[in-house]
């Protein structure tokens, strides 16, 4: 788990359980430890080790409205990265295929696919709006879709106790829904609506979900938008799930249907706008931020960086100028720190390691790379091969060294 991860309630972060498994005796007393919650996991006194703290994120669409993001105990955590890797392949097996939030470079896949559907003549798409989704799957949903999946008994009724049990602050139990933010909330919502997702493919087979991000292709003579969102409606009520009619969009009716941040259309069209957007504003906050010169260095190459250089692996059109921009940007702000040069922090980042830089895959200076790693996808299986480094770049001395 990386150092970079928040503690849960008790404080407790990767940082001191890094230097815990250290201590002669420690993995194999937290592997016991594992097998007797598992054994018992509906004891009161394992309570406290489902517990987490409620952190709200503000949702840039909407103002007033927050995510709710659950950061459980590290411990706690590292366990149920463990029981999805026992669980994973077991889960996929029994999903529809239309579920491919697990597949390998789901993004681009699913990019792709809604790409790929739309070239054939007169198709059309339709997005669904589930609301609150991950707040609101009910519980009996998702212990259906383990029992349909075969998951192993043990585990089962270990994530029927942590859903049970799982509570913070004021809020002593939690009646629905799935904590986001833990390993296995994304595994248990898609479980969770694999029913209601047969049910959608049973009358409109070209469907393709990313947990909640729902898109539903149909031809334009045989079939109405309106039809299926009413009918996508109604199925959902079957299984407490509740579809926001006035949220959901359609081609045939001329709006913007997005899937996984991407438009939806025949043309190839880029991400690159929204993507190094909020990468800018993320920038522009961690600049201003009351924190070390080395903790803005950090967040600016494993948070904001991210936030943009996703884009040129998933979009079918990909503005190389745009992205040198955003490189400049980033090397001008964080020469701005030490008055040094901005070309020099853009080559110190994207230097590859061998080459004395930190191997940061800056959209601009990597763009040729990541291309070469998109076209290589398969849409089928999610494959593609990795990110060549950019060895035309060398940083003999770090910016700083001036």
């Amino acid at each position: 788990m990386g150092l970079s991860k928040s503690p849960g309630p008790s404080g407790l972060g990767p940082a001191h359980w890094r230097v815990m498994i250290q201590v002669p005796g420690m993995p194999e007393t937290l592997a016991q430890a594992f097998n007797e919650i598992l054994g018992s996991a509906q004891r009161r006194e394992y309570r406290d080790l489902y517990a987490f703290r409620l952190v709200l994120i503000p949702k840039d669409e909407a103002a007033g409205k927050y995510r709710p993001i659950a950061i459980g105990e590290t411990i706690m955590m590292a366990m149920h990265k463990i029981l999805l890797g026992r669980i994973q392949a077991q889960a996929l097996e029994g999903l529809e295929d239309g579920q491919i939030a697990f597949k390998p470079n789901a993004h681009a896949v699913g990019i792709r696919m809604a790409y790929n559907a739309m070239q054939e003549d007169g198709t059309q798409a339709v997005s669904l709006d589930v609301q609150n989704a991950f707040n609101s799957i009910p519980r009996e949903e998702i212990i259906l879709g383990m029992d349909e999946a075969g998951i192993p008994v043990l585990i089962r009724n270990y994530i029927i106790a942590f859903l049970q049990l799982g509570h913070t602050g004021h809020l002593e139990g939690i009646p629905c829904g799935v904590p986001q933010g833990d390993p296995l909330s994304m595994v248990l919502y898609c479980l969770g609506q694999n029913a209601y997702i047969r049910q959608i493919k049973a009358l409109y087979p070209n469907i393709v979900a990313y947990a909640d991000d729902i898109v539903i292709f149909h031809n334009d003579m045989e079939t109405d938008a309106t039809e299926i969102i009413k009918h996508a409606t109604e199925l959902a009520k079957h299984y407490r799930l509740t579809i926001n009619a006035d949220k959901c969009r359609s081609t045939q009716r001329d709006q913007e249907v997005t899937f996984l941040g991407a438009p939806v259309s025949r043309q190839r069209l880029s991400v690159a706008t929204k993507a190094i957007a909020k990468a800018t504003e993320a920038l522009g906050l961690v600049m201003k931020a009351p924190i070390t010169h080395h903790a803005k260095l950090t967040l600016t190459r494993i948070n904001v960086i991210p936030m943009a250089n996703y884009a040129p692996l998933v979009e079918m059109d990909s503005p190389l100028d745009d992205y040198e921009s955003f490189d400049k940007r980033v090397g001008e702000a964080l020469a701005g720190m030490l008055d040094s040069s901005p070309a020099r922090w853009v080559e110190f980042l994207a230097a590859p390691k061998s080459n004395g830089g930190l191997g940061v895959h800056l959209p601009g200076a990597y763009h040729k790379h990541l291309r070469n790693a998109f076209n290589t996808l398969d849409v089928g299986t999610g494959h593609r091969e990795g990110v060549a480094p950019a060895r035309t770049y060398t940083s003999t001395t770090a910016p700083m060294q001036t």
